[in-house]
This record gives structure tokens, C-alpha cells and sequence, in this order.
């Protein structure tokens, strides 16, 4: 793709993104409402589920925008769509069935932004599917949920209207049809990245770095090409910044030492070579022959991190201290992204060290 079209395109799905999950944020307010008020068992417990998707996608949002690397504020338009539809939920002059209306609009919402970002990923590049693929379950429960809301506001709007009730188990039968249905659909469903092992949310970022060195080096034009390696640089220098401070870190207070030590000076060599490749003014060829040698510098890191270094860290932490990790690093990810933003990561990545306090003792924003 185009450097300027590949602009556009990530620009407008982090916009996207960001309406998102501002929208996402109101969905759970109305759950929660909707869940002190319903008296159906049945509703109750798919309440109840519908709120805990909806907060597993909320963070699967969170993810991928992290994922992504690029950042954007929800439009105006979006903001005023949240304020007016908090109003609606908290105003009493609003019946009960209007309020759950209202619900199935945002959940409506939700699942037209989704698939339009689903279909808007399939023009961007590799690296931006990878990294926005949890939109398949993200959409996939969406599309369940509004078959769950439509049934609901029949229910309610047919008490309300006549004052009876339909048949007793009508509500369960078709909420088993729908889950069945929207099991099929959603299989495969994706966990947010913070109930992973930090191990293999580390996998996944070096999957799209590979995935940009293709791009990069297969690009057309130099401006293409250099257009591609400012995300090469941007994710590899925030990868490793906070790989460093939480992943090392955690290895060494655990006597670690060899490894880690051999990983650092890795890291040290490819920001080198980043900065290098950055500066350099020469020709389009020179720029792809010293790209490549990074991509090989990467690659040679990339396998002994995933093999002696993982496994040493599978030995060292229990499976609950890698998902523990993962949350920090998830967290230190997104900080850096913002210092970046703000120009102040250089400074920062100044003054990093190699030492640090104990597992349990860190707490995830401390520095």
C-alpha cells in the first residue's frame, strides 16, 4: 500500500477505534442498570453474561489499540452520542422499555463500527491486521448480544403494553438457539492480551515487526519503504522498552543473570542500528540492504528469545506470574506509546536501568 493511503487508513481506524471504545464504556453503565432492575432469572443470567463479554472486549479494545501504535481522540460526534444516551439511562421521565431501546442501539452501534473496521482492515497493511484481529470476537459477541437485546425488548415492551406475560421457557429456548448460532459464528473467540502469559503477547509483537519488514522491503517506493521502517521503529523502540523494564527486570530479581545480560546487549545493538537506519541519507538501495541487515539482527534475537529465554522464564515464573508480567508489560507499553507521543521517550530511555524491585513488590504504573 501507498504511504499516503496507508496514512489515511490507520489514521481512520484509530479514530474508529477510539469511538469505539468511549461507546464500549457506556455499554457496561447500561448492563450494569439493566441487571439491578431486571426480575427474570433467564435475563438476569444473560445479563450477566452479555456484561462480562462487553468487559473482556473492552480490554480486547484497549489491546489492539495498544497493538496498533497508533492513537486518535473519538470525534465530537461520538462523544455527544455517549452524553445524550447517559442522559436517557439516568432521566426518569424515560420508561424501562426505552432504556433497553436505547441499549440495543448502542449494542447496534457497536456492531456496525466493528465489521466496518473488520471490512476496513482487509486494505491495510499485514502488520495492522495482526494487530486488530481481536475485532473477529469483538463482533462476533456483538452479533449475539443484539439477538439477546431484540429478545429482551419484546418481553419487556409486551408486558408493558398489555400487562402479560408470554410463555414461561419461550425466553431460555431463545437464548439457546442464539448462542448456539452465535457459537459457530465466534469460534476461536480471543482473550484479552492481560490474561495471557507475557510470553506469548511478546510472540505476537515479533510476529508483526516480521510482518513490517516484509512490507518495508518489498515497498515500491523509498518514500513507501521509509514510511514502513518509522513503524519498525516506533514498535521495536517501545517493544523494547518495556520488554526491558518489566520482562528482564522480573528475570534478573530472579537470579536470571547470563541471559538477560546477553538480551540486553541485543536490544542495545538493534536501537543502534534503529537510530542508524533512521539518519542515514542514502540511496534506496543502501536504505533496503541496511534494513535487511537489521531484519537479520531481529530475527537472530527473536529465536533465542523465544527459545532459551522463554523457557527459562516458564521454569522461573508460575503461570499466574507470567499473566501478572503480561498486565505490567501491557501497561508499560502504553505508557511509552504516550511518551512517544509527546516527545518525551528519549529523555525517559535515558535514565533506564537494569535493576529493580521484586515481582511481588512492583507495583504496574511504578518506575
Amino acid at each position: 500500500m501507498e504511504n499516503t493511503s496507508a496514512t489515511i487508513v490507520n489514521k481512520g481506524l484509530a479514530s474508529e477505534i477510539a469511538d469505539i471504545k468511549v461507546r464500549q464504556a457506556l455499554v457496561l453503565d447500561y448492563s450494569d442498570w439493566l441487571l439491578s432492575r431486571v426480575d427474570r432469572d433467564a435475563m438476569i443470567d444473560e445479563l450477566g453474561e452479555m456484561r462480562e463479554d462487553d468487559e473482556k472486549n473492552l480490554r480486547l479494545i484497549e489491546n489492539m489499540e495498544v497493538q496498533h501504535g497508533v492513537k486518535a481522540q473519538p470525534k465530537p460526534a461520538a462523544l455527544r452520542h455517549v452524553e445524550l444516551a447517559r442522559e436517557i439511562l439516568i432521566d426518569p421521565r424515560y420508561s424501562f422499555l426505552e432504556k433497553v431501546a436505547e441499549f440495543g442501539l448502542l449494542k447496534t452501534m457497536q456492531n456496525t463500527c466493528g465489521m466496518l473496521v473488520a471490512r476496513s482492515m482487509q486494505i491495510a497493511d499485514p502488520d495492522v491486521r495482526l494487530a486488530l484481529g481481536g475485532f473477529a470476537a469483538v463482533n462476533a459477541d456483538n452479533m449475539k448480544h443484539m439477538k439477546w437485546i431484540t429478545n429482551m425488548t419484546n418481553v419487556i415492551g409486551t408486558r408493558q403494553i398489555t400487562g402479560s406475560e408470554e410463555e414461561p421457557d419461550l425466553w431460555g429456548r431463545v437464548r439457546e438457539m442464539f448462542t448456539t448460532a452465535a457459537g459457530a459464528m465466534g469460534a476461536g473467540v480471543a482473550e484479552p492480551l492481560e490474561d495471557l502469559p507475557i510470553t506469548s503477547v511478546l510472540a505476537m509483537d515479533h510476529r508483526k515487526v516480521d510482518a513490517l519488514f516484509v512490507e518495508t522491503l518489498a515497498a515500491s517506493s523509498y518514500e513507501t519503504a521509509r514510511e514502513h521502517f518509522e513503524s519498525i521503529f516506533r514498535d521495536l523502540s517501545v517493544h523494547a522498552a518495556a520488554e526491558e523494564d518489566v520482562f528482564y527486570r522480573a528475570l534478573q530479581d530472579r537470579g536470571v543473570s547470563d541471559l538477560i545480560l546477553h538480551a540486553y546487549d541485543e536490544h542495545g545493538d538493534m536501537k543502534r542500528k534503529l537510530e542508524e537506519i533512521r539518519s542515514m541519507p542514502g540511496t534506496f538501495e543502501e536504505f533496503k540492504r541496511q534494513v535487511k541487515l537489521l531484519q537479520q539482527m531481529v530475527s537472530h534475537h527473536v529465536r533465542e528469545e523465544e527459545d532459551r529465554v522463554f523457557d527459562s522464564a516458564k521454569m522461573t515464573f508460575s503461570e499466574n506470574e507470567l499473566v501478572v508480567l503480561c498486565r505490567r508489560f501491557m501497561q508499560e507499553k502504553k505508557r511509552v506509546q504516550d511518551d512517544m507521543r509527546d516527545g518525551r521517550f528519549l529523555a525517559n530511555a535515558g535514565s533506564r536501568t537494569t535493576t529493580g524491585t521484586s515481582l511481588g513488590a512492583r507495583s504496574p504504573s511504578s518506575h
